[in-house]
């Protein structure tokens, strides 16, 4: 059974569903709210697959902020720590890992040998994730009360290439994400301000265009 719904419902459908042997949910450490569900089917011996310990891949990327965490929990890249922060967690059968040459499967099975982590460990990832994610948070929610833009700029996907490369450190991801943006891009901006106007965080929209312009240079 592979489970795309609210946390709420899930609990309920866990709760009932006494024919279900293994369900498959998406968790991993940018991505917890599932946790509850899958505590809840280890607890009643429904086998928890996990789909996404990655993040899609996300996780692979390059990020000298992740990076940094990755060295002082004595991972060998982010992409172990995303591992092995899966198998950490008791409650967790076995995952799903996305491999796209061999050099994956060697590094995953690598992860697997160096086993979990410890709770002080999993403490400080949980600290450093939960610290990034509020920041982001009071930045662009992608509601796009900002658009339609004048010029006709995509302000909430250049916003996330922002994000991405400010807060997460995947500088080269955002920076390729924003090349390949369709249409005008950040040096269209002839800072009218209609954006700002509208924006519900009250952001600096204008200097972000102009953010955008010097750090993603081609």
């Amino acid at each position: 059974m592979e489970l795309h719904d609210s946390v709420k419902n899930l609990l309920t459908y866990v709760e009932e569903a006494d024919w279900c042997e293994i369900l498959l949910t998406t968790y991993n450490m940018m991505n917890l709210q599932y946790a509850p569900v899958i505590e809840a089917a280890y607890a009643k011996g429904i086998g928890v697959i996990v789909m996404n310990p990655v993040g899609g891949g996300k996780l692979a990327q390059q990020s000298q902020v992740l990076m940094t965490l990755a060295k002082e929990v004595e991972a060998a890249s982010v992409a172990d720590m995303a591992i092995r922060y899966i198998l950490s967690n008791q409650h967790i059968d076995t995952m799903l890992i996305g491999l796209a040459k061999v050099a994956d499967l060697n590094d995953s099975i690598a992860s697997l040998d160096r086993g979990g982590f410890s709770e002080s460990q999993i403490k400080r990832i949980d600290e450093v994730f939960a610290d990034i994610k509020g920041q982001t948070s009071s930045f662009c929610t992608a509601c796009k009360y900002c658009m339609p833009c004048p010029e006709g700029i995509d302000i909430p996907a250049i916003m996330s290439c922002i994000q991405d490369q400010r807060y997460w450190g995947w500088a080269d991801a955002a920076s390729d994400r924003y090349g390949k943006l369709k249409g005008k891009k950040a040096d269209a901006c002839v800072k009218c301000g209609k954006c700002e106007e509208a924006c519900t965080q009250h952001l600096n929209i204008m200097a972000e265009m102009t953010y955008a312009v010097d750090t993603f240079r081609d």
